[in-house]
């Protein structure tokens, strides 16, 4: 877990650092780079718990996890979208690319986890 931690630290990081020394970033990358770390560091703490401690459910709490997650990333966009129209396109094209770079890392760890 704590090498999840610190691969996560190093990835918000490098992205406020690179945040900050953007002349223009989108609106909503503060708040998108904390929701999604949060919401990264939350599941994979979960997820671990369920494989050690009930693994027989594992890959159906991992699918739930997924679906869960593109719900309320679905939500968290609509506001986002609605809250800042013109720059709808920077919020969401941030928002993928972030949220790729932290399923990466959540399914990186999860594979090294399951598999050892």
């Amino acid at each position: 877990m704590l090498r999840f931690l610190i691969a996560i630290g190093i990835v918000v990081g490098v992205a406020v650092v690179l945040g900050m020394t953007l002349p223009h970033r989108p609106s909503f990358y503060f708040q998108t780079l904390a929701l999604l770390a949060i919401g990264t560091g939350g599941l994979y703490h979960f997820l671990s718990k369920v494989r050690t401690s009930n693994p027989d459910f594992f890959v159906q709490l991992y699918l739930a996890t997924i679906a869960l997650k593109f719900l309320a990333y679905g939500v968290y966009l609509g506001i986002v979208i609605w809250k800042d129209r013109p720059g709808a396109i920077e919020n969401v094209v941030f928002f993928m690319i972030a949220y790729i770079i932290f399923t990466a890392l959540e399914v990186f760890f999860l594979w090294r986890k399951v598999n050892t």
